[in-house]
């Protein structure tokens, strides 16, 4: 469920071209800024990770996530546009992790894989057989519906970062630059920021 977009392709091969030479002298410390371009589940994972191993450390690091979507409007403006499969070791991951998948965000759970080709099908069964397989929507429902009755997986993961103190910037970032050796980030109609760390 991670992709890079044409635009976030772009913008990063002009940031790593722009880059100046040689190590860097930069590191993260209290007070560091750390810009996440998308919040979809690698940007919320990685915001909600790093505040949380700041947190255990006692480190105040500020992160901003850059996300034009609003994931709670149902219709295509709050959907990354595709359905997702979740395996059975990834929610058991995030279930160490304390993180736990409420049953609006997982709309079923499923027990095997199908695997079609042209000598036929095979089943795959989940090793346990408990279902642990969850399928989600990115977003939470076509446009037009009357009732939202699911979260969509990118929204709760982003709330989930925003739960540990990310900042969520509503807007895509247009142009990524050096400035006095570190990334700064612009969004239309707002003023640049510079960052240490730029993902």
């Amino acid at each position: 469920m991670v992709s890079v977009s044409g635009r976030n392709w772009i913008l990063c091969n002009k940031l790593a071209s722009r880059r100046e030479s040689g190590p860097s002298k930069l590191k993260l410390g209290p007070g560091s800024h750390v810009g996440v371009i998308g919040g979809g589940p690698a940007g919320s994972f990685f915001s909600y990770f790093l505040r949380d191993m700041a947190q255990r450390v006692g480190m105040d690091i500020h992160v901003d996530i850059y996300e034009p979507r609003d994931f709670s409007s149902p219709g295509p403006g709050g959907c990354n546009m595709c359905g997702g499969i979740l395996s059975e070791s990834l929610v058991q991951a995030l279930g160490v992790e304390g993180i736990n998948l409420p049953p609006t965000v997982v709309q079923r759970g499923i027990d095997s894989y199908v695997l079609h080709t042209e000598e036929g099908s095979v089943r795959i069964e989940t090793p346990s057989h408990e279902k642990r397989i969850g399928a989600v929507h990115r977003g939470c429902g076509p446009r037009g519906i009357r009732e939202i009755k699911w979260e969509g997986f990118d929204g709760y993961l982003q709330k989930l970062a925003l739960n540990k103190g990310a900042n969520l910037i509503r807007g895509r970032a247009d142009d990524i630059s050096w400035k006095e050796g570190v990334p700064e980030v612009k969004i239309r109609d707002g003023s640049p920021r510079t960052y240490e760390l730029l993902v």
